[in-house]
């Protein structure tokens, strides 16, 4: 999966494009998020 502002530079993708020419899958599906997660959750630090 691909997420904006955390890995989807053109590094990050050609690492994926790589990975997956090594691998030589039939098919591969990428995906992105296309909403908000339906809970917002905070990270709490103790």
């Amino acid at each position: 999966m691909f997420v904006k502002n955390v890995n989807d530079d053109a590094d990050h993708m050609e690492e994926v494009a790589e990975f997956l020419a090594q691998i030589k899958p039939l098919e591969s599906y990428l995906t992105v998020p296309i909403r908000p997660p339906a809970e917002n959750r905070e990270i709490i630090t103790i």
